[in-house]
């Protein structure tokens, strides 16, 4: 029942203005790093749901919140409907301008070697 809400559009240039548009952002996702989408959305203004898959250092503003893949469609839709209006506050604007993508790839990567060095594989 969700053909007239939903639209596929493609390999895109113009995803900043797509993201102005948006009234909320849904992630849920199975499996993730950094989901840059995820900043993107935030940056933009635009309230995102993410699944708790989602790495937790995606969230560099109030307008990122997770919700379990285990909780049924009407959790989520009722926690999307909650997000509805939410905008970015000065909070927030100190988050983004402070946000170092390069310093959670190295925290990542560091995470990456640390689990392959518990399993006796290094990363080169």
């Amino acid at each position: 029942g969700l053909s007239e809400s939903v639209r596929f559009l493609g390999t895109r240039s113009d995803v900043p203005d797509l993201y102005q548009v948006f009234d909320v952002f849904c992630l849920p996702s199975l499996y993730e790093g950094l989901p840059v989408v995820g900043v993107e959305s935030q940056v933009s203004g635009t309230p995102i749901l993410a699944s708790d898959s989602v790495t937790y250092e995606t969230k560099i503003t109030d307008l990122l919140e997770f919700e379990s893949l285990d909780s049924p469609a009407g959790q989520w839709a009722s926690h999307l409907k909650q997000l509805l209006g939410r905008s970015l506050n000065d909070r927030d604007i100190r988050s983004i301008a402070s946000w170092d993508i390069g310093r959670c790839a190295e925290h990542l990567t560091d995470i990456y070697r640390d689990s392959l060095a518990e399993r006796g594989e290094r990363i080169n």
